[in-house]
């Protein structure tokens, strides 16, 4: 019986936050992605957390699973199931969890001025493929709806940083999630936004 050959060709998965650390640097990118180097720079756990619970309570409400309250208490139960209010930021503070609960109010504003909304959609494809390596391409797009009043279709993203991108980035990743629907649904939106729900600023 043959044994099956090991495949040793080198192989990730191009996404918006690969695409920008090449961009950012090239060694950086061979390191994580392709080397996969372990991060020697711990990012403290609170972060990705507190967005995921954002995230979460976002679509959610834009399902219909819950109402503008019951995303209010489900936002302050896994706040303190996960235990948010004892891990400390970059400053060795506790995040605000009435500024994230802010955050997510504006949030369901902006899902209350769309319908037929699609969320969290992970689109996964293959871009490249030979003998060297084997390149995927993948995203996930936090929602696609209808604009109410234009009946535009339209992608949307949400940040929690505290900070607005300045640079390419932005025009990359907006590019990728474009590509990525139109590979896959062959559509293209009118428009796509990002939401930085914190400072209660839009880039589109």
């Amino acid at each position: 019986m043959e044994l099956e050959k090991e495949d040793r060709r080198i192989s990730f998965n191009l996404s918006p936050s690969s695409l920008n650390l090449y961009y950012q640097s090239p060694l950086l990118f061979y390191l994580t992605y392709i080397a996969k180097v372990p991060d020697d720079t711990p990012v403290p756990l609170c972060y990705g957390l507190s967005g995921n619970i954002l995230h979460a309570c976002l679509e959610k409400y834009a399902k219909k699973e819950l109402d503008k309250d019951a995303a209010c208490l489900h936002l302050a139960e896994k706040w303190e199931k996960q235990g948010l209010h004892e891990l400390k930021d970059l400053k060795g503070k506790s995040l605000n969890q009435i500024e994230y609960l802010m955050a997510m109010l504006k949030g369901i504003h902006i899902i209350d001025q769309h319908e037929n909304p699609l969320c969290e959609e992970m689109i996964t494809l293959p871009f490249l493929e030979n003998e060297i390596m084997k390149i995927g391409i993948k995203g996930i797009i936090y929602l696609q709806a209808m604009k109410k009043e234009s009946k535009e279709f339209v992608l949307i993203d949400y940040k929690t940083s505290n900070s607005v991108d300045r640079g390419r980035k932005f025009e990359r990743q907006a590019l990728f999630y474009n590509f990525l629907l139109h590979r896959k649904k062959n559509m293209i939106p009118s428009k796509t936004s990002f939401h930085y729900l914190k400072l209660g600023v839009s880039k589109e």
